[in-house]
């Protein structure tokens, strides 16, 4: 599977950037985003945003993508993804920012 460096976008909505900053988490979620970019075959580029639990009122950072089909190879690639994750993201990081992937 060919590896795709993702472009981090050099601006990142408003309320992702007041949460980063706050977080101190903009470093990570670059790291994450280019690691995204590195582990599955991404179709153009991920969408960024806040997601906010009505319940808890608990937020974090959800990074959208497609990525090209078939499932079952996306599947092993987010594997991967998720082994390079751990091992390179903090974990307080990491539970503050998600991945959703649609497979197209």
């Amino acid at each position: 599977m060919p590896k795709q460096v993702l472009p981090v976008a050099t601006r990142l909505p408003r309320d992702v950037e007041v949460f980063c900053r706050e977080n101190e988490l903009r470093s990570a979620l670059t790291d994450f985003i280019r690691l995204v970019g590195e582990s599955l075959p991404v179709v153009g580029r991920p969408r960024v945003r806040i997601q906010q639990d009505q319940e808890s009122e608990a937020c974090w950072i959800v990074v959208d993508a497609t990525v090209k089909g078939p499932a079952s190879k996306a599947l092993a690639a987010y594997r991967a993804l998720v082994t390079r994750t751990v091992l390179s993201i903090p974990e307080a990081a990491r539970s503050r920012i998600r991945l959703s992937v649609e497979v197209d």
